[in-house]
């Protein structure tokens, strides 16, 4: 069994679970450059995933990203899928995932808000 604490890394963890992850397809929100999420995508890249859908508000801030994960390993299927979170008619989007892969094995949730200053909703009524 692994001993994970304060310390772990993902690096550590990857290099302990990676077997779970070969050929599996792997959905990640919250992937935008310089986040956590951009983090866990790259260091996904170093297993044998068979595909990653990245899906996040704006694909520019994402590209990076995918060009980091296809630079360590370009056997993994890359994909970006646009959806903005806070609103319901874009999450009705993630439908798009659908047509690139008939199976999610793992769903890593990154998106998130914190610490903002002023409390406020979008249109739907979600906080933003």
């Amino acid at each position: 069994m692994a001993s994970f604490d304060i310390n772990t890394t993902g690096d550590d963890v990857l290099k302990h679970f990676s077997k779970y992850a070969e050929v599996k397809t792997f959905v990640m929100t919250g992937p935008s450059e310089n986040g956590i999420g951009a983090e866990s995508a790259i260091t996904l890249a170093f297993a044998s995933l068979q595909r990653i859908i990245l899906v996040g508000r704006t694909e520019s801030k994402v590209i990076s990203v995918i060009e980091a994960i296809r630079k360590i390993n370009p056997d993994i299927e890359v994909a970006f899928v646009e959806i903005d979170l806070i609103i319901n008619k874009s999450v009705r989007q993630a439908e798009k995932t659908k047509t690139l892969t008939d199976k999610i094995h793992v769903l890593i949730n990154n998106s998130g808000v914190m610490a903002v200053k002023h409390y406020a909703t979008c249109v739907d009524g979600v906080e933003s």
